[in-house]
């Protein structure tokens, strides 16, 4: 008899008639379901179902990252980051895709529902000796998923879906015009299982479009594939802590070896490196717990810069060096206390290139080459020589002397009387005189 080894795609589907009508069995590959991982030790974090091996898969011909992601239950985003150098559209036939297997648990409590979005993914903690891992699609820019803690306060199977007018209105400019009730079903947005949260208006809901998983698509709902919506549905009961968080940057433990796990930032936000170095000194100072380690600077540099969401090893084993101490700011979650116990010899100090701040009271800044301004300096005066000009000298008032006026005597002569004569008057500036009257 003759096998086949098909995955569950539509040419699956198409091959069933070649099962039925030439008796070739097919072995069914079904979809990786919901990763459910051991709890590792106490103070350790990483968690790993492929005892530290990296997974691969080959792509078929009409596979794309998309449709890997979606075979393995996995985030968007998150194949196409492990696999940076593999053509997210067009990887080819036989090419080796990265599936992740492993993730340092984030730095929360570990009890209920924990959501990280940087990472796109859930935790559920369903027992004190398991917890269940699920993709997950989160709110867009202008639709952010809000942080904080709350709870599930309510389940719905079959969920109708009532579209909010704000969700309508951007619906009918696009010329979509939605329902004012979407009925149940397998193509309802909300798919078939829904966890109401409470914060009003946000639930954790099934999809009809699992493309959209692991990427930031949504109104601010988180969507689950329908499998592990299913699969959380009957575990979580009501009452379940769910805890939404913004952790791009992860430190953990395993088996006295250090890790850490980089993620980009959401769209919207801005971590420039100098800032990914300053937040992973403190996580690791937090880590370290006063035990000395050997880092490797330029691995954790690398890890820092790529950011491709896989869990790094940072610890080298060599000679124990001493981390410069930084003193964790107050709002800092606590980290899990590593199970390593403190050595009883400490080595003589060694200076060690390693991307931390510098020690001091609290946290220092780490120094960017950043222009600077100069600081404002008052310009003294400027003496200017011009031509002074002297003040006219006072002058000098003489006293003005009138003569005295002479009286002359006054004779009298004698006048011989004519006869008067007849005078024409004249007016000034005419042209010709007039007869006076």
């Amino acid at each position: 008899m003759t096998y086949f080894l098909v995955k569950t795609t539509r040419t699956a589907q198409r091959l069933c008639r070649v099962f039925v009508q030439t008796g070739v069995l097919l072995v069914w590959i079904q979809p990786a379901q919901a990763a459910t991982f051991a709890l590792p030790n106490a103070g350790d974090s990483l968690i790993d179902n492929n005892q530290g091996l990296p997974h691969y898969v080959k792509a078929q011909q009409e596979d794309t990252l998309i449709d890997i992601a979606v075979q393995h239950l996995l985030g968007q985003e998150e194949v196409v980051r492990a696999n940076k150098k593999v053509d997210r559209w067009l990887p080819g036939a036989g090419k080796e895709v990265l599936i992740p297997s492993s993730y340092l648990l984030p730095d929360a409590p570990r009890k209920g529902i924990v959501i990280n979005l940087p990472e796109y993914r859930i935790y559920y903690y369903s027992s004190a000796t398991e917890v269940l891992s699920y993709a997950v699609g989160i709110g867009r820019v202008d639709w952010k998923t809000p942080l904080g803690m709350t709870s599930v306060v309510g389940k719905t199977q079959n969920p109708t879906w009532t579209p909010p007018a704000s969700i309508k209105e951007e619906h009918r400019l696009k010329g979509d015009i939605l329902p004012n009730v979407w009925p149940a079903g397998p193509d309802n947005p909300l798919g078939l299982f829904a966890f109401r949260l409470g914060i009003p208006g946000y639930l954790l809901h099934s999809t009809n479009k699992p493309q959209g998983i692991g990427m930031q698509v949504s109104h601010g709902c988180m969507r689950l594939y329908p499998k592990d919506i299913e699969s959380l549905f009957q575990l979580a009961p009501v009452g379940t802590q769910v805890n939404i968080i913004n952790q791009p940057i992860k430190v953990g433990w395993s088996n006295g070896n250090l890790y850490i796990e980089s993620h980009p930032v959401l769209e919207g936000e801005v971590l420039t490196l100098p800032q990914r170095v300053e937040i992973a000194a403190v996580l690791i100072q937090k880590a370290l717990n006063q035990q000395l380690v050997s880092i490797d600077a330029k691995v954790l540099e690398t890890a820092l810069k790529e950011s491709n969401g896989l869990p790094t090893l940072i610890s080298n084993g060599g000679v124990p060096v001493e981390i410069l101490n930084l003193e964790v700011p107050a709002d800092t979650p606590a980290a899990v206390e590593p199970n390593t116990a403190v050595p009883e010899v400490v080595p003589a100090p060694v200076i060690v290139d390693v991307p931390v701040a510098p020690k001091s009271i609290t946290p220092a800044p780490v120094i960017v080459d950043v222009p600077v301004a100069p600081k404002s300096i008052t310009p003294a005066p400027v003496i200017v020589d011009r031509p002074v000009i002297p003040e006219p000298a006072p002058k000098k008032i003489v006293p003005k002397v009138i003569p005295k006026k002479t009286v002359e005597p006054k004779i009298e002569i004698p006048v011989k009387q004519e006869k008067p004569v007849k005078q024409e008057r004249v007016f000034e500036n005419s042209p010709m005189p007039f007869p006076s009257l």
